[in-house]
């Protein structure tokens, strides 16, 4: 069913629940209202403590979902940087800690990378030796999805095996911005001073509005 640049998104976020809800459009500083009432299809017959706590499961892990994902993207211009400024640093001290900082981001990604590594975040340690990482923020993420769209398939209460997992996977995704922010902070902020003294350009976490 994919169309180029016009694919239909899947639902990303969580079903709303049965009830009364106020539809608010702004537009030219002007707010207009309408009500909407949303009702269950009448061939389900989930009850309604079984529906709220599949919703409320569900509006956690979207909660997370929304946290990793800038996050996800800041990666992805961070390394788009280092390779530039990999190619532009003279050997030395400075190209061998751009090399050290790009496997670090790796490690932190994927929970990977070269044996040589020491990013050891305090919330985290390595799961076996220098080289792994256990919570990196693609098996997270990829868990939070994946409990997510488990939860949200079928109009049922969780299963006591999801409704379990849930806080496992939240407490990992709390560890992974914790560590992200360590990151940022220590890691990244050394880094950019060693850029900074020789002259290239820093890292930008995000993207400066024009």
């Amino acid at each position: 069913a994919a169309v180029p640049y016009n694919t239909a998104p899947d639902p990303t976020g969580p079903w709303a629940m049965p009830g009364t809800y106020t539809v608010v459009l702004t537009v030219g500083g002007k707010s207009y209202e309408q009500p909407l009432t949303l009702v269950m299809d009448p061939r389900v017959k989930t009850a309604n403590a079984d529906l709220a706590e599949q919703f409320n499961l569900s509006k956690q892990l979207y909660d997370e979902w929304l946290l990793l994902s800038p996050i996800s993207e800041s990666l992805k211009r961070i390394r788009d940087q280092i390779a530039e400024l990999q190619k532009k640093a003279p050997a030395g001290d400075l190209k061998t800690n751009l090399d050290a900082f790009a496997d670090k981001l790796q490690l932190f990604s994927t929970g990977t990378a070269g044996a040589t590594v020491q990013f050891v975040p305090p919330a985290a340690p390595p799961a076996s030796g220098p080289g792994a990482l256990r919570t990196n923020l693609t098996t997270t993420l990829g868990r939070v999805r994946t409990l997510f769209g488990l939860i949200q398939d079928v109009d049922l209460a969780p299963t006591p095996q999801a409704a379990a997992a849930v806080p496992e996977v939240i407490k990992d995704s709390r560890t992974v911005q914790e560590n992200w922010q360590t990151f940022k902070s220590q890691d990244l902020a050394a880094l950019n001073q060693e850029l900074r003294a020789g002259g290239l350009p820093v890292i930008e976490v995000s993207v400066t509005p024009r």
